[in-house]
């Protein structure tokens, strides 16, 4: 009898390993997908990315490859975070599909909007960070100090820089989407976000001080865009409360 039970506890176990593994496979799949079509485009990208460097360098200082698969290597690296990309919604969705069960039926519902408000600040994060944050820092460094330098960069260097610049930035955009969907599913009240508005302060000047160029208005200038995103927030938290109010 005992060993009959054993074995019943063994399958659940045994089920959930097999679904994880399904879902691994899927994603596998997607991101081989995603990367397969970044490929294709990994050229267009390139160009994309090196637009807002090209005014500095110029003709005469064109991004140079040190290394023998350096060029290769920058492009098939284009394609994987491009993939990662197109693929990060269907990825999302496999890992909520996946922890789905062990959700309450009032977190079920708000599915949906996690999915849907990360994939949107993420594209806002990211379009954000392409269109002026990394042009900004651009600057910032060509513009520092009074050193007559020649400028000689790898690609790798750059592409690495410049996709970091943006993966960063979508990042930072998603806090208003964490911040909304945690209060949204009742874990987080808005109060509590209200109540840490200094300690945030506090954390984005930090931030600010390590990720920003060695000066202080470029500090500023990075502190503030993340205290609006930590004040929008609060602002989506107090919403939602109230959309509960509402529904309740």
């Amino acid at each position: 009898m005992e060993q009959i039970t054993a074995e019943a506890d063994k399958m659940p176990l045994l089920s959930h390993l097999d679904e994880l593994l399904r879902r691994f496979r899927r994603c596998f799949i997607w991101i081989l997908i995603g990367s397969s079509i970044g490929y294709y485009f990994s050229d267009f990208i390139y160009e994309g990315l090196k637009q807002p460097i090209a005014v500095y360098l110029g003709k005469e200082n064109p991004l140079v490859f040190t290394r023998f698969f350096e060029k290769v290597g920058v492009l098939f690296r284009i394609s994987i975070v491009f993939g990662l990309l197109i693929a990060s919604p269907l990825l999302s969705y496999e890992v909520l599909a996946f922890i789905k069960p062990a959700l309450k039926p009032r977190e079920k519902n708000h599915i949906g909007t996690l999915l849907t408000s990360l994939v949107i600040c993420f594209i806002a994060g990211s379009t954000t960070g392409y269109l002026w944050i990394l042009p900004f820092i651009i600057n910032a460094v060509f513009s520092f100090g009074k050193a007559d330098l020649i400028p000689m960069i790898t690609v790798s260097s750059y592409v690495n820089a410049s996709i970091g610049i943006i993966f960063m930035s979508a990042l930072f955009f998603e806090i208003p989407a964490i911040m909304l969907n945690l209060s949204l599913w009742g874990w987080v009240k808005a109060e509590t976000w209200t109540k840490g508005r200094r300690m945030s302060i506090v954390a984005n000047a930090i931030v600010s001080a390590i990720l920003s160029p060695p000066d202080p208005w470029s500090m500023i200038l990075m502190m503030i865009p993340l205290q609006v995103l930590f004040e929008l927030g609060i602002l989506l938290a107090k919403i939602s409360e109230k959309f509960q109010t509402k529904e309740n």
